[in-house]
């Protein structure tokens, strides 16, 4: 076995990981007469849930800011009972003080999931969130939020790379990141082939295991030339910072034409990851075929 852990980085990066996933947990086969196509083990771990029955979850940790899960939770189905909220409710000896925060009702999508119905036809406008159209359960240690920043404040905007390193520094120096976040993953691995990065940004080392890092790269020329300055100097911090720690750095951008036959709004972070999974899916494939025969066939 030849795990690839993935570290996701940032709303943009979430939703292409978020098309990854569902198109792995596609791959996932239920009958012992089908040959599975791919090596599962490669990118998912086992594990136990609260109630002791086996999990099957992605390894990948979650970055993302206050506010960019969604209705998505640190625990869910899988790992949590009614004595795990007992427990953290009487964690507490203190007056409590309630802050209300605005509630975020789940989708009509993952409504279904739950209820196991068929799932209606997702839209952009039916997307708010990443974790809209997620089809996959996560481990808790797997979700990281940054409650520093909130998505899309405009008080204290997240968006250049100053405060992203700052930040990184400041949580860094206090909790050692990869040691809290990535070393438990790493640690459970039997042969760890490589870690895959997906990031608008970048700024990790770990030690010389083969790094990928697919660096998604906004439209540079939208916006008021303050803005595409930004997002120019951003790209050229994390491609020299990728130069000197990446086995390998891939960038991903919506092409400026595209065939007739396809529909797709750019502004759309549903509809532009859509179609940059297709070619990450198409990059990596090959590390993670189950058998040599598939691997003739995808040759082919």
């Amino acid at each position: 076995m030849h795990e690839i852990l993935t570290l996701q980085l940032g709303q943009r990066s979430n939703y292409l990981a978020t098309h990854f996933w569902n198109t792995q947990e596609s791959y996932f086969t239920y009958s012992g007469e089908e040959e599975p196509v791919v090596d599962h083990d490669v990118h998912f771990r086992p594990g136990i849930g609260a109630d002791g029955a086996e999990t099957f979850t992605p390894r990948t940790v979650i970055y993302d800011l206050k506010g960019g899960f969604g209705t998505l939770r640190k625990l869910n189905a899988l790992y949590e009972l009614d004595e795990d909220r007992a427990a953290s409710a009487g964690a507490w000896n203190g007056a409590p003080v309630m802050r209300p925060q605005p509630t975020i009702e789940p989708s009509a999508y993952q409504l279904s999931l739950e209820n196991g119905t068929t799932p209606p036809q997702l839209t952009k406008e039916s997307i708010r969130y990443w974790s809209d159209f997620n089809r996959v359960y996560f481990h808790p240690k797997s979700i990281v939020q940054l409650n520093e920043y909130e998505l899309g404040s405009t008080l204290m905007p997240f968006e250049n790379w100053s405060v992203g390193e700052d930040l990184f520094n400041s949580l860094d120096k206090e909790h050692d990141l990869l040691d809290r976040d990535l070393r438990s993953f790493a640690e459970e691995a039997d042969h760890m082939q490589g870690i895959q990065i997906m990031a608008s940004r970048l700024g990790v080392e770990y030690g010389k295991t083969a790094l990928w890092v697919f660096g998604l790269e906004g439209n540079a020329k939208q916006g008021p030339r303050s803005t595409q300055f930004l997002k120019l100097s951003n790209t050229a911090r994390s491609i020299a910072e990728v130069s000197s720690q990446a086995s390998l750095y891939i960038p991903l951008t919506i092409p400026s034409s595209l065939p007739s036959y396809t529909t797709l709004d750019p502004s759309s972070l549903w509809h532009a990851s859509a179609l940059l999974s297709t070619a990450l899916e198409t990059m990596t494939l090959p590390s993670r075929l189950h058998s040599p025969r598939w691997r003739a066939r995808i040759a082919r």
